[in-house]
């Protein structure tokens, strides 16, 4: 039932509801005290005597950190979820005076199939100086495509963000949040007040502004380490700078942004090569050859940076005294690599299944290699931060997902779809990741 005839329905229903002009009450609540901006209240006890559960109406709050980026929903029985793109103030394009950020959004079309919508949001400045936000956005806000299935069609969401030509893109494998994942997110708000209201209650956008407040004052610049290692040195010149762009969709989908990325942020350059992996030579005539290769490593799409050794040597002696461990810890340093390490295993997997399987086990592995990606990426950040309790939700986030793999590997164990659909190495991988688990839980402490 549309939500707004649902609304009508239900103020019809409670008892003794009579709403005249010029004084018309509601159970002695005057009509003029339901209203709330464009939206309408319904007091929680007339709604606890309809037949609708208590919380019905109630607005709840949803939220998912992925370092300086804060994914949050809010929606209840009588509104349209509203989506809502933080960015810390502790991020490295925290200084900048505005931000966009590249959102990918991948859905289920009216079709049925799975589809890929990118749009660029620009986030103004959070009034109370914690970072950057979106206002409350209904689906049409960020999805481009018209044949979509609204909210619920929705699988994941990607993140990028970019100011002044600078990215910051999660070491490029963007900011990733899975649709379930954000569900039953235990960061979680329940606000009894607005019901049937379309706006956001201010005590939810509290407290989607406390978690943007930064958890920790310690912090390590890491997108520079990672941007420091996919530059190499080759035959190039001085002032000669070779960038290679990959990506795993359609070139002709994606280059032209790309490219305009690259003109808006003021480089100047030309095609080498015009394919994916595409390749362009950047001229860094008169300018900092090494600054402008360092910013062009950090771009997400960006693969390898190519320079002249001087340059080469430069960024990499003063990018030497940066890189640092993880952690005081070398157990834990070395259970996450090398869950990482498995957790590329899993992504051939996924791949390699994909349209060779049953929907439900090919969505199922991909699904998993996902979620095992982001709850990676949530523990270096707490081992970088030093949070032991950030580290155990995101150990008990990977566990449900590995204990997932051991499902779907035994569902065709003992078929002959079992070598085909490589139920061996799900389940391999799933054991490997275990025992890594257990390392990490052990050292957990060490926090």
């Amino acid at each position: 039932m549309n939500k707004k005839i649902m609304l009508a329905v239900m103020m019809a229903a409670v008892p003794g509801a009579a709403l005249a002009a010029g004084g018309a009450e509601l159970n002695g609540l005057r009509a003029a005290d339901l209203k709330a901006q464009e939206g309408v209240f319904i007091p929680m006890p007339e709604l606890e005597k309809s037949n609708y559960p208590v919380d019905y109406g109630y607005q709840k709050v949803h939220v998912v950190n992925r370092g300086p980026a804060v994914l949050a929903t809010v929606g209840s029985g009588m509104m349209d979820t509203r989506l809502i793109i933080g960015y810390k103030k502790s991020g490295i394009l925290g200084g900048a005076e505005k931000i966009t950020a590249r959102v990918m959004v991948s859905y289920y079309g009216g079709d049925g199939r799975t589809k890929l919508s990118t749009r660029d949001i620009e986030l103004g400045k959070e009034w109370h100086g914690t970072g950057f936000m979106t206002p409350a956005m209904i689906h049409e806000n960020y999805i481009t495509l018209a044949d979509n299935l609204g909210f619920r069609g929705i699988q994941k969401i990607e993140l990028a963000f970019f100011a002044n030509g600078q990215w910051d893109s999660n070491y490029d494998n963007n900011y990733t949040v899975d649709m379930n994942e954000l569900s039953s997110s235990g960061i979680q708000y329940s606000n009894p007040g607005w019901a049937g209201s379309d706006d956001v209650a201010p005590a939810c956008w509290d407290f989607i502004v406390g978690q943007m407040r930064e958890r920790s004052e310690k912090k390590l610049n890491n997108q520079q380490n990672m941007a420091l290692r996919k530059i190499k040195t080759g035959d190039m010149a001085d002032d000669k700078i070779k960038v290679v762009i990959s990506w795993d969709i359609d070139d002709n989908q994606f280059i032209d942004i790309v490219f305009a990325d690259l003109t808006k942020a003021g480089y100047k350059f030309k095609t080498v090569h015009g394919t994916l992996p595409w390749t362009v030579i950047v001229d860094a005539a008169g300018m900092d050859a090494a600054d402008t290769a360092l910013g062009l490593a950090k771009y997400y799409y960006v693969t390898d940076v190519v320079v002249a050794k001087p340059v080469y040597d430069a960024l990499h002696k003063t990018g030497a005294a940066q890189e640092k461990s993880l952690s005081p810890n070398s157990f834990l340093d070395s259970a996450v690599r090398l869950s990482r390490m498995h957790s590329g295993r899993l992504k051939t997997v996924a791949m390699a299944v994909n349209g060779q399987a049953p929907e439900a086990y090919t969505r199922g592995v991909a699904d998993a290699s996902f979620g095992i990606e982001g709850a990676l990426y949530g523990m270096e950040e707490a081992i970088r931060e030093l949070d032991g309790m950030a580290l155990r939700t995101e150990l008990m986030r990977m566990e449900r997902f590995t204990a997932r793999l051991h499902k779907l590997a035994a569902s065709i164990a003992g078929t002959p779809d079992y070598t085909r659909l490589s139920g061996y190495e799900v389940e391999s991988v799933a054991a490997a990741l275990d025992a890594q688990l257990l390392i990490i839980r052990a050292n957990a402490c060490a926090l």
